[in-house]
C-alpha cells in the first residue's frame, strides 16, 4: 500500500452569512423605529398646533359674542332711557297743563268780588276755605284722658261676665291654687293648739282665699276692664303663736320643736334639712316668693329655714349661726 504524502492541517473557513444577515435586520429594525418616532413627533406637534388654533378662534369667537351683547345692551339702555325721558316730558307736560287749569280755576273763583253765587253771603277768603276744607278732612282731635291713656267706657250689662272673661278668670284661678297648693305642701309653719290661723290670710289646700273672693266678686263687677298685670297668689300671714301639733298633718312634714333658744335652733336645723330635700326649683319658687336671690341650695335652705324660724320664734339677734348664714353658702358651687 503506498503511502500518501502528508497534508499541512488548517482551520476550516466558516460562513459568515448569518451574522451579516443580523446585523442588516437590526439596521433595518432601528431606521424603522426612527421613522415611527418621526411620524408621532410630527403627530403630536400637528395636534398641538390643530388645538391651540382652536382654541385661539374660540377666544376670538367669545370676545365678539361678548362684544355684541354689549353692544345690544347699550343700545336697548339708549332706547329705553330716550323712552323714559320721552315719558317723563309727557308727564311734566299734562302736569303743568293740569295745573295752569286748576290755578286758572282758582283766580277765576277768588277774582269775582265778594260774592257767592247767589249774591246772598259774602265768600270767604282763600285762606279760610283751605282751614275750613282741611278741617272737615282731619275732623275733630280725639279727647284724651289726663294720663294720656284712652278710657274704655263700661258696658251696661254690669253684674254679668262674658264667655272670655269667664275663661280668663277660670286659667287666673287655677293657677293661683296651683301656686298655693304647692307652697301649702312645701313648708307649714309651726301653730299652737290654743291659737287658729285666720281663714281669710291663710288658704287651705282646696280652697278660695278671702282675697281671691275679691278678686272674683271686683272682676264679676268690672268684666270689660282691662288687666294689666296677672293676679298673684296671696302671701300667707305669719302669726305670731307659740308651737304645738294641732296643725300637723299625716303624710305631710314638717318642723315641730319646743319654745326657747335650744327649740328655735332645732327648729331651725330640722326644717333646713327638710329644705334640702326639695328640688332645686321648688327652693327658686320658695326664694321668689320670699324675695331671697338663690345661689345654691345649702344657701337657699338657711335662708328659708331662718326667715320661717323668725317668723316662729320672733326676731333674735343675739342667736349665733342664724344671722350670718350665708357666709359659709356662697362658696359651693349651685346645684
Amino acid at each position: 500500500m503506498p503511502v500518501s504524502a502528508a497534508v499541512p492541517w488548517v482551520p476550516r473557513q466558516r460562513n459568515h452569512d448569518g451574522e451579516v444577515v443580523s446585523l442588516l435586520r437590526e439596521l433595518i429594525n432601528d431606521r424603522r423605529e426612527e421613522k415611527d418616532r418621526r411620524r408621532e413627533e410630527e403627530e403630536r406637534r400637528r395636534k398641538e398646533e390643530q388645538s391651540r388654533i382652536d382654541k385661539e378662534e374660540e377666544r376670538k369667537r367669545l370676545e365678539e359674542e361678548e362684544a355684541r351683547q354689549a353692544e345690544k345692551e347699550a343700545r336697548i339702555t339708549r332706547i329705553i332711557n330716550s323712552k323714559m325721558e320721552e315719558l317723563d316730558r309727557q308727564h311734566q307736560a299734562r302736569t303743568e297743563e293740569e295745573n295752569r287749569k286748576i290755578w286758572k280755576e282758582i283766580e277765576r273763583v277768588v277774582g269775582e268780588p265778594s260774592r257767592s253765587k247767589h249774591g246772598k253771603e259774602p265768600a270767604m277768603e282763600e285762606g279760610e276755605n283751605r282751614m275750613l276744607s282741611q278741617q272737615k278732612i282731619e275732623g275733630s282731635p280725639p279727647s284724651l284722658p289726663a294720663q294720656g291713656k284712652a278710657r274704655i267706657t263700661e258696658p251696661a250689662w254690669r253684674g254679668h261676665l262674658s264667655s272670655l272673661v269667664a275663661d280668663l278668670l277660670l286659667m287666673e284661678i287655677d293657677n293661683v291654687q296651683r301656686t298655693q297648693d304647692t307652697q301649702f305642701g312645701i313648708i307649714r309653719h309651726p301653730s299652737s293648739s290654743k291659737g287658729r290661723v285666720d281663714e281669710n290670710t291663710t288658704p287651705g289646700g282646696n280652697r278660695f282665699s278671702a282675697r281671691l273672693a275679691g278678686m272674683f266678686a271686683s272682676v264679676a263687677g268690672n268684666a270689660a276692664r282691662r288687666r294689666s298685670r296677672s293676679v298673684s297668689p296671696a302671701r300667707r300671714a305669719v302669726v305670731d303663736e307659740p308651737l304645738g301639733f294641732n296643725r300637723v298633718i299625716p303624710g305631710k312634714k314638717a318642723a315641730v320643736a319646743s319654745s326657747g333658744k335650744d327649740g328655735r335652733k332645732k327648729y331651725f336645723e330640722d326644717l333646713k334639712k327638710e329644705l334640702l330635700t326639695k328640688t332645686k326649683y321648688q327652693l327658686k319658687s320658695l326664694c321668689k316668693a320670699d324675695k331671697i336671690k338663690y345661689y345654691n341650695k345649702k344657701q337657699a335652705s338657711a335662708d328659708l329655714a331662718e326667715i320661717r324660724s323668725r317668723d316662729a320664734y320672733g326676731d333674735d339677734s343675739d342667736d349665733e349661726g342664724l344671722d350670718n348664714i350665708t357666709s359659709d353658702t356662697q362658696e359651693e358651687n349651685p346645684s
